[in-house]
Protein backbone atom coordinates (compact mmCIF):
# COMPACT_ATOMS: atom_id res chain seq x y z
CA UNK A 1 0.00 0.00 0.00
CA UNK A 2 1.29 3.15 -1.00
CA UNK A 3 2.27 6.01 1.37
CA UNK A 4 0.05 8.33 -0.83
CA UNK A 5 -3.21 6.14 -0.75
CA UNK A 6 -3.24 6.11 3.60
CA UNK A 7 -2.11 9.70 3.35
CA UNK A 8 -5.71 10.65 1.85
CA UNK A 9 -7.23 9.24 4.81
CA UNK A 10 -5.12 11.36 7.19
CA UNK A 11 -5.45 14.70 5.86
CA UNK A 12 -2.90 16.08 8.60
CA UNK A 13 -0.29 13.76 7.74
CA UNK A 14 -0.67 13.56 3.27
CA UNK A 15 2.04 14.69 1.29
CA UNK A 16 1.75 17.11 -0.83
CA UNK A 17 5.73 16.98 -2.47
CA UNK A 18 7.31 14.46 -3.82
CA UNK A 19 5.48 11.11 -3.90
CA UNK A 20 7.46 8.21 -1.62
CA UNK A 21 7.15 4.68 -1.28
CA UNK A 22 7.11 3.84 2.79
CA UNK A 23 7.03 0.62 4.64
CA UNK A 24 2.99 -0.79 5.14
CA UNK A 25 1.79 1.77 7.69
CA UNK A 26 -1.77 0.96 8.28
CA UNK A 27 -4.89 2.87 8.38
CA UNK A 28 -5.40 2.50 11.93
CA UNK A 29 -2.13 3.71 13.45
CA UNK A 30 -2.08 6.53 10.92
CA UNK A 31 -2.95 9.26 13.29
CA UNK A 32 -2.30 13.15 13.23
CA UNK A 33 1.23 14.97 13.84
CA UNK A 34 0.41 16.66 17.17
CA UNK A 35 3.13 19.80 15.98
CA UNK A 36 0.91 22.52 18.43
CA UNK A 37 0.97 24.58 14.90
CA UNK A 38 -1.96 26.32 13.61
CA UNK A 39 -1.57 24.95 10.06
CA UNK A 40 -4.30 27.00 8.85
CA UNK A 41 -2.75 30.16 9.14
CA UNK A 42 0.51 31.85 9.44
CA UNK A 43 1.96 32.02 12.85
CA UNK A 44 1.60 35.37 14.70
CA UNK A 45 5.21 36.63 13.88
CA UNK A 46 4.93 36.48 10.28
CA UNK A 47 1.12 38.12 10.32
CA UNK A 48 2.32 40.94 12.27
CA UNK A 49 5.45 41.01 9.69
CA UNK A 50 3.23 40.93 6.90
CA UNK A 51 1.12 43.86 8.12
CA UNK A 52 4.40 45.99 9.45
CA UNK A 53 5.65 45.45 5.74
CA UNK A 54 2.72 46.52 4.10
CA UNK A 55 2.49 49.74 6.73
CA UNK A 56 6.27 50.46 5.30
CA UNK A 57 5.88 50.00 1.47
CA UNK A 58 2.71 52.63 2.03
CA UNK A 59 4.84 54.84 3.97
CA UNK A 60 7.44 54.91 1.40
CA UNK A 61 5.80 54.79 -1.65
CA UNK A 62 3.64 57.75 -0.70
CA UNK A 63 6.14 59.81 0.65
CA UNK A 64 8.11 59.54 -3.04
CA UNK A 65 5.08 60.67 -4.55
CA UNK A 66 5.33 64.25 -5.51
CA UNK A 67 1.57 64.77 -6.43
CA UNK A 68 2.16 64.91 -9.71
CA UNK A 69 4.52 62.57 -11.07
CA UNK A 70 2.40 60.10 -13.15
CA UNK A 71 3.64 57.47 -15.60
CA UNK A 72 2.36 57.99 -19.09
CA UNK A 73 3.25 54.72 -21.38
CA UNK A 74 3.96 55.53 -24.97
CA UNK A 75 1.56 54.65 -28.19
CA UNK A 76 0.85 51.20 -28.76
CA UNK A 77 1.91 50.41 -24.91
CA UNK A 78 -0.29 50.14 -21.61
CA UNK A 79 0.64 50.93 -18.50
CA UNK A 80 -0.03 46.83 -17.49
CA UNK A 81 3.39 46.54 -19.61
CA UNK A 82 5.01 48.29 -16.76
CA UNK A 83 2.95 47.04 -14.11
CA UNK A 84 4.53 43.11 -15.60
CA UNK A 85 7.41 43.88 -15.72
CA UNK A 86 8.11 45.36 -12.38
CA UNK A 87 5.70 42.42 -10.81
CA UNK A 88 7.85 39.65 -12.90
CA UNK A 89 11.52 41.51 -11.77
CA UNK A 90 10.26 41.68 -8.09
CA UNK A 91 8.88 37.96 -7.97
CA UNK A 92 12.37 36.78 -9.67
CA UNK A 93 14.42 38.85 -6.79
CA UNK A 94 12.58 37.22 -4.46
CA UNK A 95 12.50 33.77 -5.68
CA UNK A 96 16.23 32.61 -3.87
CA UNK A 97 14.44 34.33 -0.53
CA UNK A 98 11.86 32.27 -1.26
CA UNK A 99 13.71 29.34 0.25
CA UNK A 100 14.83 30.44 3.67
CA UNK A 101 11.40 32.55 4.58
CA UNK A 102 8.82 30.93 6.61
CA UNK A 103 11.06 28.74 8.41
CA UNK A 104 9.28 27.72 11.95
CA UNK A 105 10.61 26.58 15.72
CA UNK A 106 10.83 23.21 16.24
CA UNK A 107 7.67 22.22 19.29
CA UNK A 108 8.09 20.93 21.87
CA UNK A 109 6.72 17.36 21.60
CA UNK A 110 9.30 17.22 18.27
CA UNK A 111 9.71 13.84 17.81
CA UNK A 112 13.47 12.23 18.02
CA UNK A 113 16.31 13.03 15.55
CA UNK A 114 14.49 16.36 15.17
CA UNK A 115 17.36 18.51 16.64
CA UNK A 116 17.42 21.65 14.59
CA UNK A 117 15.85 24.44 16.14
CA UNK A 118 14.78 26.46 13.50
CA UNK A 119 13.27 24.25 10.36
CA UNK A 120 13.29 25.02 6.92
CA UNK A 121 10.95 23.22 4.81
CA UNK A 122 13.38 21.40 2.81
CA UNK A 123 14.82 20.45 6.17
CA UNK A 124 10.94 19.11 7.03
CA UNK A 125 10.71 17.24 3.58
CA UNK A 126 13.88 15.24 3.58
CA UNK A 127 13.22 14.75 7.29
CA UNK A 128 9.14 13.43 6.54
CA UNK A 129 10.79 11.21 3.61
CA UNK A 130 13.43 9.41 5.82
CA UNK A 131 10.78 8.88 8.63
CA UNK A 132 8.66 7.05 6.07
CA UNK A 133 10.98 4.25 5.63
CA UNK A 134 11.49 3.17 9.36
CA UNK A 135 10.95 -0.03 9.99
CA UNK A 136 8.66 0.30 12.95
CA UNK A 137 5.21 1.28 11.34
CA UNK A 138 3.46 3.11 14.02
CA UNK A 139 6.88 5.20 14.67
CA UNK A 140 7.28 5.89 10.89
CA UNK A 141 3.58 7.29 10.70
CA UNK A 142 3.73 9.23 13.90
CA UNK A 143 7.23 11.06 12.75
CA UNK A 144 6.57 11.33 9.41
CA UNK A 145 3.06 13.06 10.34
CA UNK A 146 4.48 15.53 12.46
CA UNK A 147 7.29 16.62 9.96
CA UNK A 148 4.46 17.00 7.29
CA UNK A 149 2.26 19.32 10.06
CA UNK A 150 5.62 21.65 10.08
CA UNK A 151 5.85 21.61 6.42
CA UNK A 152 2.51 22.91 5.81
CA UNK A 153 3.06 25.24 8.77
CA UNK A 154 6.24 26.54 6.83
CA UNK A 155 4.05 27.14 3.63
CA UNK A 156 1.75 29.20 5.22
CA UNK A 157 4.25 31.27 6.66
CA UNK A 158 6.16 31.84 3.41
CA UNK A 159 2.80 32.69 1.62
CA UNK A 160 3.12 36.12 3.48
CA UNK A 161 6.10 36.61 1.33
CA UNK A 162 3.36 38.70 -1.06
CA UNK A 163 3.04 41.18 1.66
CA UNK A 164 7.31 42.02 1.12
CA UNK A 165 6.41 41.96 -2.98
CA UNK A 166 3.63 44.16 -2.23
CA UNK A 167 5.86 46.30 -0.08
CA UNK A 168 8.32 47.41 -3.09
CA UNK A 169 5.93 47.22 -5.59
CA UNK A 170 3.94 50.50 -3.52
CA UNK A 171 8.13 52.22 -3.68
CA UNK A 172 8.04 51.46 -7.04
CA UNK A 173 4.40 53.24 -7.14
CA UNK A 174 5.21 56.31 -5.58
CA UNK A 175 8.78 56.65 -7.39
CA UNK A 176 7.35 56.06 -10.93
CA UNK A 177 4.06 57.52 -10.41
CA UNK A 178 2.33 54.38 -11.11
CA UNK A 179 -1.05 54.53 -10.68
CA UNK A 180 -3.70 52.25 -12.40
CA UNK A 181 -6.66 53.77 -10.46
CA UNK A 182 -5.64 57.17 -12.56
CA UNK A 183 -4.97 55.27 -15.96
CA UNK A 184 -8.16 53.47 -15.73
CA UNK A 185 -9.88 57.26 -14.98
CA UNK A 186 -11.31 56.08 -11.50
CA UNK A 187 -13.45 59.14 -10.16
CA UNK A 188 -12.25 60.83 -7.35
CA UNK A 189 -9.35 58.09 -6.79
CA UNK A 190 -6.93 59.79 -4.26
CA UNK A 191 -3.27 59.12 -5.27
CA UNK A 192 -1.89 57.67 -1.48
CA UNK A 193 -5.20 55.17 -1.86
CA UNK A 194 -3.82 54.24 -5.91
CA UNK A 195 -0.20 53.80 -4.74
CA UNK A 196 -1.54 51.43 -1.66
CA UNK A 197 -3.84 49.54 -4.42
CA UNK A 198 -0.92 49.53 -7.62
CA UNK A 199 1.17 48.15 -4.69
CA UNK A 200 -0.75 45.27 -4.18
CA UNK A 201 -1.74 44.55 -7.48
CA UNK A 202 1.91 44.21 -8.21
CA UNK A 203 2.70 42.42 -5.28
CA UNK A 204 0.07 39.89 -6.37
CA UNK A 205 2.46 38.39 -8.86
CA UNK A 206 2.54 38.25 -12.12
CA UNK A 207 -0.25 35.46 -13.22
CA UNK A 208 -3.22 37.18 -11.88
CA UNK A 209 -1.81 40.14 -13.55
CA UNK A 210 -1.64 37.92 -16.89
CA UNK A 211 -5.08 37.37 -16.38
CA UNK A 212 -6.38 40.93 -15.99
CA UNK A 213 -4.70 41.85 -18.85
CA UNK A 214 -6.31 38.91 -21.23
CA UNK A 215 -9.35 39.69 -19.57
CA UNK A 216 -8.87 43.34 -20.57
CA UNK A 217 -7.69 42.73 -23.76
CA UNK A 218 -10.24 40.58 -24.16
CA UNK A 219 -13.11 42.53 -23.21
CA UNK A 220 -11.53 45.44 -25.58
CA UNK A 221 -11.60 43.16 -28.41
CA UNK A 222 -15.27 42.23 -27.94
CA UNK A 223 -16.24 46.10 -27.74
CA UNK A 224 -14.40 46.92 -31.13
CA UNK A 225 -15.65 43.36 -33.06
CA UNK A 226 -18.49 42.24 -31.14
CA UNK A 227 -19.44 39.86 -34.25
CA UNK A 228 -16.11 38.67 -34.97
CA UNK A 229 -15.74 37.93 -31.29
CA UNK A 230 -18.89 36.17 -30.70
CA UNK A 231 -17.97 34.05 -34.18
CA UNK A 232 -20.60 35.32 -36.12
CA UNK A 233 -19.31 37.23 -39.52
CA UNK A 234 -20.92 40.57 -40.65
CA UNK A 235 -23.45 40.71 -43.06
Amino acid sequence: MTVMKLLRVAPAARLTDEAVTAPAVTEEIMRAGNSGKPLTRPEVPYLVAAGAFLVVGALIGIALDDGTREYTPPDGVTIFALVYIVAQAIERALEPLSHFFGVTNKSENAPSGATQTVITKSQAVKARDKAMQLDDREEAAAKAAWWQEIADQIRRNTATLWAVASMIGMIFSGWLGLLLLHAVKAPNAPRWLDIIITGVIIGGGTKPLHDLISNIQAAKEKKQNPKEASGTSAS
